[in-house]
């Protein structure tokens, strides 16, 4: 089990003061998926670091993701947040899964306007039909730091480091959108994107969503998260919200 954390720490992030920063990523081994046990790494316990001062994820190298690539080796994706750059997803690389070498960027903002153009945060690598396929949450500056919107894009890679985004039917070129503003809606803010291929060709794709905050003011953590799906014929640019 791949997972992230943060010390008890104060530091300041975007102008504010937090705790809880800079978070690393470990893991966690199981036999029975119910009892873990950490593994100790060179990082106050973590297995990958965060960034040097003036580095792109001197705040955290978190979420991360851990793929066995077909050569053997292994591929730990991870995103930061990039004080001048908006959120950036990362990658390193392992030999044995233990100890990484960090590679540098990868992937970050989209062009201004566009409902990623803060970056991208959450996310979730998949080969589809033979290509990768990259659903993330596409941050969007709002004007108001250090919130952002969040909603769900996606992008394809032949080798997994050189990605290419393909815009989805939305004005926003989104594949799933905010609910609008005003709506009640629970999913004004969607981030966190899971795909699950089923064995009929169709795919799944579980997500956390918020709600929209009164005078859109406060923090995530005077939110209600909950989590939705929505879902597909198998066409990864076309979704429909799921309702229960």
């Amino acid at each position: 089990m791949w997972y992230f954390g943060g010390n008890q720490a104060i530091n300041n992030v975007r102008g504010f003061e937090v705790k809880g920063f800079p978070m690393r990523s470990g893991a966690a081994v199981s036999r029975d998926g119910i009892h873990w046990t950490r593994l100790e790494g060179p990082y106050n316990g973590a297995l990958l670091d965060s960034g040097k001062p003036g580095d792109f994820d001197v705040f955290m190298a978190a979420w991360p993701q851990v793929i066995r690539w077909d050569d053997g080796s292994w591929r730990l994706y991870y995103h930061s947040l990039d004080s001048n750059k908006g959120y950036v997803m990362a990658w390193a690389e392992s030999e044995d899964g233990l100890r990484w070498e960090k590679r540098g960027p990868i992937f970050g903002a989209g062009p201004k306007g566009r409902f990623d153009d803060y970056g991208i945060s959450t996310r979730q690598i998949i080969k589809i039909n033979g290509q990768w396929a990259l659903f993330y949450e596409g941050c969007q500056d709002v004007g108001t730091n250090p919130e952002v919107d969040r909603q769900i894009g996606l992008a394809v890679s032949d080798d997994g480091i050189t990605w290419e985004r393909v815009d989805g039917p939305h004005p926003n070129n989104s594949i799933i959108p905010q609910s609008p503003k005003g709506s009640g809606l629970w999913d004004h803010r969607l981030g966190c994107p899971w795909v699950v291929p089923m064995d009929d060709g169709s795919l799944r794709l579980y997500y956390i969503g918020s709600n929209e905050r009164d005078s859109d003011g406060g923090s995530e953590l005077s939110s209600t998260h909950q989590i939705g799906m929505a879902v597909s014929d198998g066409d990864i640019t076309k979704w429909e919200r799921w309702t229960a």
